[in-house]
């Protein structure tokens, strides 16, 4: 996928690594209930701190089940590219998941859709959001059928989104060779690269990305036991 150039932004002074791309925006829910069938459809907008080397890769995934991943299922896997520094946009359509994979227990109430991120396959973003399939007929809500009817459930978006940001290792500069070894080398020897387990960070913040709803998912919207929940 190409993403729409929409220039390149005066980015003042220098960009953490963290940031070398920030998402700024996604459109996402905030309508009407819609059917189980529908698309997922995100439009993106993000900003790139300098041009990368690589593709970005974004995924969909719809937890079936918030105590496993058996279930997970992965709507969209994709990658976007060239990237070049300023900021960019583009739509991300994927189908709808197979209800006949998720356990019937789990077909209606709360579960969570996972938009992810990463870079040279190392994941710095995911944005979670809670979804709730429900009936519209009061009745349904009420005394739903033993076996879920998925002809008259809909899907809406629960709240705001949540947020978790990793620190990676971006682009490598060429090492500059010296009489004592290269400037990669030297580096090597007095500093450490955090993995990704030890360094996510969650923030909760960033235009059309706030706030937080700590439901029982919120395990899976972080994916890694060290994230900071707030």
């Amino acid at each position: 996928i190409n993403a729409e150039y929409m220039g390149e932004q005066d980015l003042g002074q220098a960009v953490p690594p963290s940031l070398m791309v920030e998402i700024l925006d996604v459109g996402f829910g905030g309508g009407p209930p819609v059917s189980l069938d529908n698309p997922f459809v995100f439009d993106i907008t993000f900003e790139a701190s300098c041009d990368l080397l690589k593709d970005l890769r974004w995924k969909v995934i719809y937890v079936g089940a918030a105590e496993t991943t058996e279930y997970d299922q992965t709507l969209e896997d994709v990658l976007v590219g060239p990237i070049q520094a300023g900021t960019q946009r583009f739509q991300l359509s994927c189908p709808a998941r197979d209800m006949r994979l998720v356990p019937t227990a789990n077909v209606v109430g709360l579960t969570v859709v996972l938009l992810t991120c990463s870079y040279n396959d190392h994941e710095f973003v995911r944005v979670g959001y809670y979804i709730s399939n429900q009936y519209e007929s009061p009745e349904l809500q009420e005394e739903p059928p033993a076996s879920p009817n998925l002809e008259l459930l809909q899907r809406v978006v629960v709240g705001e989104p949540r947020v978790t940001r990793c620190l990676i290792t971006w682009d490598k500069p060429d090492p500059i060779p010296t009489e004592e070894g290269t400037a990669t080398e030297q580096a090597a020897a007095t500093t450490t690269t955090p993995s990704s387990t030890e360094a996510y960070l969650e923030e909760c913040g960033g235009t059309g990305l706030t706030g937080s709803t700590p439901l029982r998912q919120s395990r899976r919207l972080c994916n890694d036991e060290h994230a900071v929940h707030k």
